[in-house]
């Protein structure tokens, strides 16, 4: 992971292995991905990939689904089933960049009108 320190920052990136398992949400597959130690103060910028294990299994298109400051969910473009997920070891590649503190604000006091 990588801090920019001065203006609070910070990127972090992981693999979620198909072996931590998918799930299924109507047609389609569905993983939920937890990254609380990144300790980001609102949702990151969250950039996805998936990678299966070899060319006669394919594994379909995600998207992000929702983003949160601490946890991001995954879910199949096409139809897809969590068994599907796990056989073709589908693992989700991610990479988050976002702030870890909140922006300073400057006040200024209000001029009296004369």
């Amino acid at each position: 992971s990588g801090i920019n320190a001065e203006y609070g920052v910070r990127t972090c990136s992981g693999v979620h292995k198909y072996t931590d398992g998918w799930d299924n949400y109507y047609d389609n597959a569905y993983k939920m991905i937890n990254f609380w130690a990144c300790e980001f103060v609102e949702a990151p910028v969250v950039t996805i990939t998936i990678r299966g294990c070899c060319s006669s299994r394919t594994c379909p298109a995600i998207r992000t689904w929702d983003i949160y400051s601490g946890r991001f969910d995954v879910l199949t473009i096409e139809e897809a089933t969590a068994d599907q997920m796990v056989r073709s070891k589908c693992d989700v590649h991610w990479i988050a960049t976002g702030f870890t503190c909140y922006a300073p604000v400057e006040i200024k006091p209000i001029e009296p009108k004369n």
